[in-house]
């Protein structure tokens, strides 16, 4: 990891020949994935320009809940069609069971040990409760993503794209609210040049007011957040664009008003499944977030789609309370597979043959000096 944060400090510096360091980048990462030769076009990244990116991170998503997994009642007709038209990762790992240490090196590439990452932010100073008795102490928490610290965001702007977030960001403070996005350490003072915060749909929104009642099949509850998205990516745009779409599903309280969608898994899940109340709710939870991966997905305009690169994936693993995780053990808050391995999914058709798999394990700290290679 060394090395590449120093290659990308070289690079800020001028000190290492973009299309250089483009080749080994995407050749590290290429061999890291165990690619064959026939898997991977012979179209290079440099050959058809920079591509647009769209990357897309669920919230608590664990690695066997979309369909295309492997989970037996699980619609995710979207996931299943992007897995279809790009490349399925069966060892992708988190690089973090939990939210904000995850995606703070996710942002950064490098591990959440050297961010001093071990927790979730709050909006004030502590240290995490350790609930045993032992003469320990758990490290003071880090409350904010430091400004210092390179993003993919700030890489991917200063390669000329233009560079928008949407939704949970999770690595500063809370201000003023539950996740509320710090002003001194947001996604603006991180590279982005357009962020709008907004928790669309999620329950985060409904307050002591739930939305009404939906019965109608196919209906879901229009999601604020996913049209700021989708209306961002059907601009006019002069330059290559990065959009990070980072949902709050799946993540915990597990409600929903699609009625249809409980009486719909009421009827799949099987009598006697363990938890079955919340696997129900959980399902149709999952059934909404693969609709808002679909309504961004299908926003990119049919123009830009030969070259946009669009990456699927999850932070952490799931919820114990909700998701099985099975076969893998463990969930979400542990080091065990269940709580680090995660889908994703990558397509992008000058890159990857649809319906390809990968098994060689990559971790989400891949993923921004991979975007820098094809920058």
């Amino acid at each position: 990891m060394q090395a590449i944060d120093d290659v990308l400090v070289r690079r800020h510096t001028g000190e290492t020949d973009r299309r250089q360091l483009t080749e080994r980048m995407l050749a590290a990462w290429l061999c890291l994935c165990s690619f064959s030769l026939s898997m991977f076009s012979d179209v290079t990244a440099a050959e058809v320009g920079s591509p647009n990116i769209l990357f897309i991170l669920a919230d608590d998503l664990a690695w066997a809940d979309p369909h295309c997994y492997g989970h037996p009642w699980h619609a995710t007709p979207n996931i299943d069609r992007l897995a279809s038209l790009g490349m399925r990762f069966t060892q992708a790992y988190a690089p973090a069971p939990i939210c904000s240490a995850s995606r703070a090196a996710i942002l950064t590439g490098k591990t959440p040990a050297r961010l001093n990452f071990e927790f979730v932010t709050r909006d004030k100073p502590g240290d995490q409760e350790i609930d045993a008795p032992t003469l320990l102490r758990a490290p003071p928490l880090t409350l904010n993503l430091p400004a210092a610290e390179v993003t993919m965001a700030e890489v991917l702007r200063d390669c000329g794209y233009q560079t928008a977030f949407f939704g949970k960001w999770h690595v500063s403070a809370h201000h003023q609210r539950y996740l509320g996005w710090s002003p001194t350490h947001g996604p603006r003072q991180q590279g982005f040049e357009v962020a709008e915060e907004d928790f669309g749909s999620h329950p985060y929104s409904w307050g002591k007011t739930p939305p009404e009642t939906i019965n109608e099949a196919g209906w879901f509850p229009e999601d604020s957040m996913v049209r700021r998205v989708t209306e961002f990516l059907q601009r006019e745009h002069d330059r290559p664009w990065f959009v990070m779409a980072s949902q709050f599903y799946v993540h915990t309280p597990v409600k929903t008003p699609c009625h249809w969608l409980l009486e719909k898994y009421e009827q799949l899940i099987p009598a006697g499944t363990p938890s079955r109340k919340q696997r129900i709710a959980y399902a149709a939870f999952v059934e909404t977030l693969d609709h808002y991966v679909g309504r961004i997905i299908d926003a990119v305009p049919s123009e830009d789609r030969a070259n946009t690169v669009i990456v699927f994936t999850s932070d952490n693993g799931g919820h114990p309370e909700y998701a099985a995780n099975g076969p893998l053990r463990g969930s979400k808050w542990n080091l065990y597979e269940g709580g680090i391995r995660v889908p994703l999914v990558v397509r992008w058709p000058h890159g990857f043959q649809g319906g390809s798999v990968c098994h060689g394990p990559v971790t989400g700290c891949d993923l921004m000096p991979t975007f820098a290679a094809l920058a």
